[in-house]
């Protein structure tokens, strides 16, 4: 018993609120999916997007709304997989941290036998991925999926005013602007300022203006 319990490591979670995800031409379409459920064109659908494009957020607001289970990939095992609890739906977030192909594919089968729901999200589509179990890459490609686009600005002004709020900094709407139109269009790039920004304010020990943003971003073009 203590090894199933310790395989399936149901995930803490933070909470996840609606009113925090921005909804944009980037991930409307991902969106609509997990508001529509149960209208689902299976009982499994695969969320494809890059780190921080709101893969897990959308996958929290899908399991509070059915009553999911969170199952860590990296931690399954083939006994575990197989004899899980029953649950009504499932979420495995980032699948390609899971460490046993042959558990994942396991577990994929008894979810299907079971007829329980399944969300899983992925930061590639499983063609690219480097899985070796010919099974279970056909079974992972046979799955429904919606992909998140890169963000759009207004997903970038979001997340760019999100990670300077965990910093406690509030710089004004003109920088925010003026970097989400300069930096590439990914969380990563988003982190990268911000934090290179928040150093040389921290540094200069001065508040966080245009004139400072300026120059870090052209610094990090160069």
């Amino acid at each position: 018993m203590k090894a199933q319990q310790l395989a399936l490591n149901l995930i803490q979670r933070p909470r996840y609120h609606r009113a925090a995800f921005e909804v944009t031409s980037s991930n409307r379409s991902a969106f609509g999916f997990i508001d529509n459920w149960p209208g689902w064109p299976a009982r499994r659908l695969l969320l494809v997007g890059q780190m921080g494009s709101g893969k897990t957020h959308l996958a929290h607001l899908w399991a509070e709304k059915s009553k999911a289970e969170f199952v860590d990939p990296a931690a399954l095992t083939v006994e575990s997989a197989v004899t899980m609890p029953r649950r009504p739906a499932f979420v495995i977030d980032n699948v390609q941290n899971a460490i046993s192909e042959r558990a994942l594919f396991h577990f994929l089968n008894v979810v299907a036998q079971r007829r329980a729901w399944l969300l899983m999200t992925m930061d590639r589509d499983p063609a690219q991925t480097k899985f070796r179990l010919a099974d279970l890459r056909s079974r992972l490609n046979g799955v429904p999926r919606c992909h998140l686009m890169a963000p759009d600005e207004r997903l970038m002004v979001a997340i760019l005013e999100k990670l300077f709020v965990d910093r406690q900094i509030a710089p004004d709407p003109a920088v925010i602007s003026y970097i989400s139109k300069r930096i590439e269009r990914t969380v990563a790039a988003a982190r990268q300022v911000v934090e290179a920004i928040d150093q040389r304010a921290l540094a200069k020990r001065q508040s966080v203006n245009l004139s400072l943003a300026r120059a870090v971003v052209q610094e990090l073009e160069t």
